[in-house]
C-alpha cells in the first residue's frame, strides 16, 4: 500500500553569502559616524542613524524566519533592535520621541513591504515603507491636533542644538589673535572664511525646510545597508539581492514625482504648496543623480583611469557632476543609454 509524501513548507531561499565588505563597511562606519561630524549632526535628520539600521537589519532577520530562517538570529537581532529603541532615554527631547517613532514605523513598514513584496526589488519596498510611514505620520499629526507651526518649532530647536558646538568654535577659533592677525594680512581669504561661516549658519534652516526630502534619503539609504549587511550575515534570503551602482535603475514613473515637484515650485498660483515641490524635487532628484551615475559607472566599468578621473571630479566639483549625472539618470528614462550601448556592440 502506497503512502502519499507530505510536501514539506516553503523555506526562505538559501544561498552563499554575498561577498563583497570592501564597499558596505566603509559606507556603514560614515553612516554610523554622523553623531560625530559636525555639519553631518545638522543635515541628517536623524543623527543616531544606528536606531535606523539595526532595527532594520531585525526586521530582516524576523522575516527570514517567517519564511523558514534561523530563529536565533531573529531573536538575537530583534533583542537589539528593541535595546535601541526602547532603552531609558533620559533628559531625551521632544525630537527624540520623534525620531524613535519614526524608526519603529519605518521598519515595521518594510517588514510587511519584505513579507508582501514577493520578487520585488529592494528599492520597491523600501519606497514603499517610506511613503507608508509618511502617510502614517501625517495621520498621526492631524489625529493629535498638532500645529504644523509647533513640529517646525521643535525640528529648528533640535538642530540648533547640533550646530551650537561647531558655532561655539567657530566663533572662537575667529576670535583668536593668530587668526585675527592672519585675515588682516589675507583680505580675500578672509572675505571667502566669512561666506564659508555664513552658509554655515543657514544650514539649520536650510535642513528644517527640506526635512521631508533629506528623511526619505537617510531612511532609503539606512534600509539599504540594513539590506545589504543581512544578507551578508545571513544565507536566508528575503528578496533579491542589491544591484550594483552601474546597474541601478528603477520603474520610469517615479519621473512623476519629479516632474509634479517642478510643477509646484514654478507655479506662482501653488505659492502655498512651494515646499512640498522643491522636497520632492531634492528626493526625487537625488534618485536620478545615483541612476545617472549608474549609467556613468556602466560606461567606464572597466577603465579604472576613468573612474578614478570621476571619483576626484565628484570631490572637487560635485555640483557640476552632480548636474552631469541627473542630466544622465534623466536621460536614461526615455533613451535608456546601457541597453542601446549592448545593441550597438
Amino acid at each position: 500500500m502506497g503512502t502519499t509524501a507530505t510536501p514539506s513548507p516553503p523555506e526562505t531561499p538559501v544561498a552563499a553569502r554575498e561577498r563583497g565588505w570592501r564597499l558596505i563597511l566603509p559606507a556603514l562606519g560614515l553612516f554610523l559616524l554622523v553623531p560625530a561630524i559636525g555639519v553631518a549632526r545638522v543635515v541628517f535628520p536623524v543623527e543616531q542613524t544606528i536606531m535606523l539600521v539595526g532595527p532594520a537589519i531585525g526586521v530582516c532577520a524576523l522575516v527570514a524566519w517567517v519564511k523558514g530562517g534561523r530563529l536565533w538570529l531573529a531573536l538575537t537581532w530583534l533583542a537589539l533592535s528593541a535595546w535601541m529603541l526602547l532603552r531609558p532615554p533620559g533628559a531625551a527631547s521632544a525630537f527624540d520621541f520623534m525620531a524613535r517613532g519614526w524608526a519603529i514605523v519605518l521598519v515595521s513598514m518594510f517588514g510587511l513591504a519584505c513579507l508582501l513584496g514577493g520578487r520585488r526589488l529592494f528599492l520597491s519596498r523600501a519606497l514603499s515603507a517610506v511613503a507608508a510611514t509618511f502617510v502614517f505620520a501625517g495621520a498621526v499629526i492631524l489625529v493629535s491636533d498638532v500645529a504644523p507651526g509647533r513640529v517646525q518649532r521643535t525640528l529648528a530647536d533640535e538642530l540648533d542644538r547640533r550646530a551650537a558646538p561647531m558655532n561655539a568654535q567657530l566663533e572662537a577659533a575667529t576670535r583668536a589673535p593668530d587668526w585675527q592677525t592672519f585675515v588682516a594680512e589675507n583680505p580675500r581669504f578672509a572675505a571667502l572664511m566669512e561666506q564659508v561661516l555664513a552658509s554655515y549658519e543657514e544650514i539649520p534652516a536650510t535642513t528644517v525646510s527640506f526635512f521631508p526630502a533629506l528623511l526619505a534619503l537617510e531612511s532609503l539609504a539606512a534600509l539599504a545597508l540594513a539590506w545589504g549587511l543581512f544578507h551578508r550575515i545571513s544565507r536566508s534570503r528575503v528578496g533579491p539581492p542589491l544591484t550594483r551602482l552601474r546597474d541601478f535603475r528603477f520603474g520610469d514613473q517615479l519621473v512623476w514625482g519629479l516632474l509634479v515637484g517642478i510643477v509646484l515650485v514654478v507655479t506662482p498660483t501653488l505659492g502655498a504648496l512651494r515646499g512640498l515641490g522643491f522636497n520632492l524635487v531634492l528626493f526625487f532628484g537625488a534618485l536620478y543623480v545615483l541612476r545617472g551615475l549608474g549609467v556613468l559607472a556602466w560606461f567606464i566599468a572597466e577603465r579604472r583611469l576613468a573612474l578614478a578621473i570621476l571619483i576626484l571630479l565628484a570631490l572637487v566639483f560635485p555640483p557640476v557632476v552632480s548636474i552631469l549625472a541627473l542630466g544622465l539618470g534623466l536621460g536614461d528614462t526615455w533613451v535608456d543609454w546601457r541597453g542601446r550601448a549592448r545593441q550597438l556592440t
